[in-house]
């Protein structure tokens, strides 16, 4: 499953190394193997290729896994502003509102960064864009807070609650 194409497309040494280790089964696809405890999956997540984590999902990698931090490989593909991976990941069923340990989830995490594409990919697969973290700041509040002009007209359009209160 794991060809040596799909493995030639990711751009990482050690994450190449560990594809290929996974494919002769001498390591656990959902070993924690990198920094911050993440897989390989959530590693494929970040770096934005949807082929190689197609492949990851039938080798029974778990698409909802979580790093030291909280961090699901959707807060991790937000985070990059991976649009396709977010509608990827959401056609494999995973969970898009999954809060982390500051209660972020992916949509706090695009809306902080500015990426309006994943937000409304978010919004389309059905995300929670109202839902608040651990200081009750929901998405709205994130934009709002790094100047995400773009992603506050998103919000709106999109329904989300801008007049919740934080703590």
């Amino acid at each position: 499953i794991l060809t040596d194409n799909l493995i030639s497309q990711v751009h990482q040494v050690e994450v190449k190394q560990a594809l290929l280790d996974v494919r002769e089964g001498t390591v656990d696809v959902n070993a924690p193997l990198f920094e911050n405890e993440q897989t390989i999956a959530h590693m494929i997540a970040q770096e934005g290729n949807a082929s190689v984590l197609a492949t990851l999902k039938s080798a029974r990698a778990d698409l909802n896994a979580k790093n030291k931090h909280g961090d699901t490989l959707a807060h991790l593909a937000a985070h990059e502003g991976h649009t396709q991976i977010i509608s990827e990941l959401h056609s494999m069923g995973t969970e898009l509102d999954a809060q982390n340990h500051q209660g972020n989830t992916p949509a706090h995490i695009a809306a902080q960064h500015g990426h309006a594409e994943v937000v409304t990919a978010l919004y389309q697969a059905g995300a929670n864009l109202n839902l608040q973290n651990r200081q009750g700041d929901t998405p709205a509040h994130h934009a709002a807070q790094h100047g995400q002009t773009q992603v506050i007209i998103i919000l709106y359009s999109s329904r989300a609650d801008l007049n919740t209160r934080n703590k």
